[in-house]
């Protein structure tokens, strides 16, 4: 038996600003949704073979600590391509720098503070 991917899952508290993070600034295609009362309750999105999931957060969530909450690390072909692209788009991304780990990696963190790492091996 084999793995095949993983979907994660990223609690919003507000998926219109999220849904414009992903989506219009990221590049991401709204693949599978579900709505609720206010809306989109629910979504997948992809990328390429990319794919996570958005759902509004139940109650109140304490914005993610630095060091302790999960940080998703998206591996691409040009990391500075991409960081051009996201820029143009007006998403915030630290500079690419090259890393000890022979990677070239650049940083964006999204509306409810959770990191997202674009790299590519150098």
């Amino acid at each position: 038996m084999t793995l095949q991917t993983i979907w994660p899952l990223i609690n919003v508290t507000d998926m219109e600003r999220s849904l414009a993070f992903y989506r219009d600034g990221l590049g991401f295609e709204m693949v599978a949704s579900w709505e609720g009362p206010h809306g989109v309750a629910w979504c997948r999105l992809e990328r390429g073979p990319v794919s996570l999931m958005l759902q509004i957060a139940a109650g109140e969530v304490p914005p993610p600590v630095e060091g302790q909450a999960a940080e998703l690390y998206i591996l691409c072909d040009d990391a500075r391509a991409l960081h051009a692209e996201f820029t143009a788009r007006g998403i915030h991304a630290t500079e690419p720098q090259n890393m000890v780990y022979d990677m070239l990696q650049f940083r964006v963190t999204d509306p409810d503070g959770y990191p997202l790492w674009f790299e590519n091996q150098v």
